[in-house]
């Protein structure tokens, strides 16, 4: 051997790592994260679910409607997200892949997991969207709001429809979906997945707006109605995480990366923030009762004192205004008949056409000059007090505004009544007029 050769460095190779530098590499876990994410939320939302079926049944005394039961199956089905989560821990996820033996890491139960969470995530928010469409045709008697709202419902089962078939196909044959060693199978592309979740942030949003202009136009006092149109908006939260997680979710299933194990798990975060927070937005509509409950009555008050307590006529009288927890006459769409002249859902053809003289086919209308102008008329004390009688019986099985958002029966609609009467007692009666003409 030459001595050039033997003065030559042996060759050398080395691996090198794709998580970069060994020592500078991080071993945090996420596992401890992930189920307290899930439980937290998970609990939270239950929470509020329990809350609205306490406000139903111990302090408004109403019936427990189909909203109700939607909301608790939605909170059900979210069970179905964090489980599968939890599990995930124990195959691998939340720990980073260097920090694990290859025998640590189950890949194929992982994806049954995952693909089982989609699954109820997708039921999940499916049913809290439910929950609300069914409120809407409950509280809000007007045409247009009731029509979106049956669209809606059309479009959300044919979504959730259309979300079974694209998880229960994801691969053919589905074992697939977790067994990459079967040959010739074909799976769904990107763009399905991502379908869904456009389709649920659409009717996500249409959802929260439907009642904003509606609860905007209600006569309630300005801290109520800021109050009921912040618990609306607060869908728009579930809408923008919708956006957050979807932005994430596009590129880890481009590029999961060599440590796939943690790089997705900001993901299971904004998964359980998303299905808990659309059942709590769907728990919190009409919870206002149940927080007058635990607050103490001046945190709700107004600086100049209950408005039930406080009209002051034209005159300058005091009247009195109905504060019953549920008043027929502050019915939503008995108030839609008066102030149109049109029956609302739920009422009798004959509706329409009841009028402050008791059966004259003049509507009554909102305008103060034309309900004084009535109130002249002969009679007028005595018919529209039978009226008003009346219409209290026929409407007294109706859901009400205040009922179902929990708001003072004075402030969504027992004004109008209060004004009425005022307005029909306070005209000289036929006696009265027969006396000054002697």
């Amino acid at each position: 051997m030459s001595t050039a050769a033997a003065a030559a460095p042996a060759a050398t190779f080395a691996l090198v790592s794709p998580f970069g530098d060994p020592a500078l590499l991080p071993h945090d876990s996420k596992k401890a994260d992930i189920i307290a994410s899930g439980v937290i939320t998970l609990f939270l939302a239950g929470c509020f679910v329990a809350a609205r079926f306490y406000t139903r049944m111990f302090i408004t005394r109403t019936r427990i409607g189909a909203s109700e039961w939607l909301v608790l199956l939605a909170w059900i089905f979210s069970f179905g997200v964090t489980i599968p989560q939890i599990l995930e821990t124990g195959y691998g996820m939340g720990a980073h892949v260097y920090d694990m033996a290859i025998g640590d890491i189950n890949s194929s139960d992982s994806a049954k997991a995952g693909l089982i969470s989609i699954l109820f995530y997708s039921l999940s928010l499916t049913f809290s969207k439910l929950s609300m469409l069914a409120l809407y045709l409950v509280v809000f008697p007007y045409n247009w709001v009731r029509s979106v709202s049956f669209i809606l419902l059309a479009v959300v089962a044919v979504g959730q429809t259309w979300v079974l078939y694209v998880i229960f196909s994801a691969c053919t044959p589905l074992e697939a979906f977790w067994d990459p060693t079967i040959l010739g199978a074909t799976c769904h592309p990107q763009v399905f997945w991502l379908s869904n979740q456009y389709l649920m942030i659409a009717t996500d949003f249409m959802i929260f707006l439907l009642p904003l202009p509606v609860v905007w136009r209600l006569k309630v006092r300005p801290g109520h109605k800021v109050l009921l149109v912040f618990v609306f908006a607060m869908g728009f939260f579930v809408c923008a995480i919708s956006v957050i997680r979807i932005t994430l979710i596009i590129p880890l299933t481009n590029n999961p990366g060599p440590d796939f194990t943690y790089s997705g798990i900001a993901t299971y975060y904004w998964t359980d923030v998303e299905t808990n927070l659309a059942i709590v937005v769907a728990s919190s509509i009409n919870l206002k009762p149940f927080v007058s409950c635990l607050l103490p009555k001046s945190w709700l008050s107004s600086p100049d004192g209950d408005l039930a307590h406080n009209n002051i006529n034209n005159n300058g009288h005091r009247y009195p205004m109905h504060t019953s927890l549920v008043d027929p006459i502050a019915t939503i769409g008995s108030r839609f008949s008066r102030l149109t002249g049109r029956a609302s859902p739920g009422e009798g053809a004959g509706a329409a056409s009841h009028n402050i003289h008791g059966g004259h086919n003049d509507p009554i209308v909102a305008d103060d000059t034309k309900v004084l102008s009535i109130a002249t008329s002969s009679h007028a004390s005595h018919n529209s007090s039978s009226y008003l009688d009346n219409d209290s019986q026929s409407t007294s099985n109706s859901h009400t505004i205040d009922e179902e958002l929990g708001l003072p029966q004075h402030e969504a609609g027992s004004e109008l009544k209060s004004h009425l009467q005022h307005a029909v007692h306070s005209v000289p009666s036929d006696q009265t007029l027969g006396h000054d003409r002697r």
